[in-house]
């Protein structure tokens, strides 16, 4: 057991928000949420820079979210090969906490997605 990586290998839309957070990176002038590189804002995708921060009035709320450089989409024969729009056969997110890796592979009946963020 590698205790500086973290692992699922199954998709719950119900753990969106949650795996946004355990699978975190950042290096302290930049996070970015553990999200898949096709999600958008509605599936709580962020990048969030270090001391940026949102005003309302007088007081400091939430960090804004920077724009996602890394979004893509891939469409086969028309249709989005996403999670959440196709169903996976196969899918694993992993980070690596030591090297602030994230890694995400995800199988759908037509093609295999793989990614990587340092």
């Amino acid at each position: 057991m590698d205790v500086w990586s973290y692992s699922q290998t199954k998709y719950d839309p119900g753990e969106n928000a949650t795996n946004g957070n355990r699978f975190l990176t950042g290096n302290g002038y930049m996070g970015y949420r553990g999200t898949m590189d096709e999600w958008g804002k509605s599936e709580l995708a962020a990048v969030n820079l270090a001391g940026v921060y949102d005003r309302n009035g007088d007081r400091w709320r939430e960090p804004v979210n920077a724009p996602n450089g890394l979004f893509f989409k891939l469409y086969v024969d028309g249709e989005a090969m996403a999670l959440g729009e196709a169903e996976p056969l196969k899918h694993r997110q992993t980070v690596h906490f030591r090297r602030g890796v994230h890694q995400r592979e995800t199988e759908f009946q037509k093609v295999i997605l793989k990614s990587e963020r340092l």
